[in-house]
């Protein structure tokens, strides 16, 4: 949940969040809660998240998702064909074919696609 600060407040969180880990006072040690994820998951993610982003009903060629992303075409296909064998995405064939959610965004957790493509966590 997101809380409301005034923009004053905003500005100089926002430039400590981009200092280096040492100048916020991270050392190693304490930076061991950082997350690692392979391509595979953050290719899936950010494929589904685009995904939620367009209109209902909609179909994104593999292509234009490939090119929007900036990510390998086979390697997405692959990914893709995985996220709809596990019911998460649609996909359609021909000419205008491509992927849509299978599901409204609100029903499909980060959780179900990390687990669609890399296995139960």
């Amino acid at each position: 949940m997101f809380s409301w600060c005034p923009p004053f407040a905003a500005g100089r969180t926002f430039r400590r969040l981009l200092d280096a880990p040492e100048v916020r006072g991270l050392t190693p040690r304490r930076m061991q809660h950082v997350l690692q994820i392979s391509r595979k998951i953050d290719y899936a993610l950010r494929a589904m998240i685009h995904l939620a982003g367009l209109p209902e009903g909609r179909i994104a060629p593999l292509q234009d998702l490939a090119v929007t992303l900036h990510l390998p075409r086979e390697f997405l296909a692959k990914i893709l064909k995985v996220l709809a064998a596990r019911g998460l995405v649609r996909s359609a064939r021909g000419a205008h074919g491509g992927y849509q959610l299978a599901r409204p965004p609100r029903e499909i957790s980060f959780l179900e696609v990390i687990e669609a493509v890399e296995g139960p966590v």
